[in-house]
């Protein structure tokens, strides 16, 4: 098919459409789960849409806040849940194509499953894995083992006193007991470099005996997890979001002001090889509050909701092009749009294709009116005038995957 999934969530109507991406984005009427509740998370494993969020029905079934919708959005019944106002908060697909749920919930398919579940890939759950956690998982990556590690404001799983991350058997789900980081706050997000690796960030401290960490560590995936007391970030305040380029880069944005003693307003870029962690030159100095990071590999970095100072005077707003080398300096010639406040952006690098939510307010009014747009990364990154499907509330995601644009916010009507 040629036609470009988009699903959107909110409002006391259906909360999740499908659009096409060319033409002007029209709606599929025919499209229509009816879904009731929030959906906060979107990905698609073996031909299903896979929706969690704070969901209580479906085509008129309950559902725990996480469903997995067909072809022709009904829903997949493997997915049925038994206690309503679930709310889901990360989904992790296991390289075997099984995943790893977390949330808020009671059951699934009247296995008593207290926030955390897997999946098996026909969409059962797996009978034989039950965490039994205490807490609340928020992230979720995996080991080179495959193994799932997850993080949050966790205390004891299965029986086992964890402190913020654990990493699970991929037999049972019960929490390795050789595998402690020992961090003493709450993880919020977990990256993974494939190399044996995570990276993991949050509100926490971690000390050793010998050296104190905060916020951001980088921990061995494998053996005791020992945390790398030599790679020393120190963010000074909470890490929100990490974006690993696959370059030897990690980008992180949060609240902080500072990383390793050195002025860095809200985003840094730390270097995952070599002697220095901090990048000292790396320093765009955003002036106001971000969304949203991403990098997309092949030298730039998009940022929304900041806005930043352009070589040479003036200002960049609403989304900016960093470079992800050098001092970060933003493109001056990158200006998809101004006056206006953007929140979420997603990179498709098979079409090499941006797509953003943005805003403006009308004081006068007191009206708030959203834009979705599709940029081109390079040249100016005027948004594309034939794909301009429009809504009437905020978008709260959107991500890209294989090929479709998954949207999710609060709103009621799509034209």
């Amino acid at each position: 098919s040629d036609s470009l999934a988009s699903f959107f969530s909110g409002g006391t109507s259906s909360q999740l459409i499908r659009v096409s991406q060319t033409g002007t984005g029209p709606i599929d009427p025919s499209w229509n789960p009816q879904v009731e509740g929030t959906p906060y998370t979107l990905s698609f494993a073996d031909g299903n849409l896979l929706v969690g969020g704070g969901l209580y029905k479906t085509a008129d079934q309950v559902r725990l806040g996480f469903v997995a919708l067909n072809a022709d959005a009904s829903p997949e019944a493997a997915f049925d849940a038994e206690a309503p106002g679930g709310a889901i908060f990360a989904v992790g697909a296991q390289p075997d194509g099984r995943l790893i749920v977390a949330g808020q919930f009671a059951k699934a398919d009247g296995y008593l499953r207290l926030g955390l579940l897997r999946l098996n890939a026909d969409g059962s759950v797996d009978a034989g894995w039950n965490p039994s956690y205490k807490g609340l998982v928020r992230a979720i990556a995996f080991a080179t083992d495959g193994s799932a590690i997850v993080g949050g404001y966790l205390s004891e799983i299965g029986g086992q006193s964890v402190n913020a991350i654990a990493k699970l058997s991929s037999v049972d789900g019960a929490a390795d007991p050789d595998w402690t980081p020992d961090l003493e706050g709450g993880v919020l997000a977990l990256a993974s470099d494939n190399a044996g690796f995570i990276y993991a960030g949050g509100l926490f401290n971690h000390n050793s005996g010998t050296t104190y960490q905060r916020n951001l560590v980088r921990i061995s995936d494998s053996g005791t997890g020992a945390v790398d007391t030599t790679w020393q970030a120190d963010p000074q305040s909470k890490v929100e979001e990490l974006s690993l380029d696959g370059n030897g880069a990690l980008f992180v944005r949060g609240q902080f002001q500072t990383m390793n003693g050195e002025p860095r307003k809200k985003i840094a870029k730390l270097l995952t090889t070599g002697p220095s962690v901090l990048d000292l030159l790396w320093n765009p100095q955003p002036a106001t509050q971000m969304y949203e990071i991403v990098a997309d590999g092949l030298g730039s970095v998009f940022v929304a909701g900041g806005a930043f100072s352009l070589a040479g005077g003036g200002y960049t707003a609403g989304i900016a092009k960093l470079s992800a080398s050098g001092v970060g300096v933003a493109d001056p010639l990158w200006k998809p749009f101004s006056g206006r406040l953007a929140r979420h952006i997603a990179i498709d690098a098979q079409s090499s294709s941006l797509f953003a939510e943005s805003s403006t307010y009308d004081p006068t009014s007191g009206i708030d009116t959203y834009y979705l747009t599709k940029h081109s990364p390079p040249g100016t990154g005027e948004a594309d005038p034939s794909w301009n499907p429009t809504v009437n509330g905020a978008v709260a995601c959107i991500q890209v995957n294989a090929g479709k644009v998954l949207i999710g916010g609060y709103f009621t009507q799509v034209s």
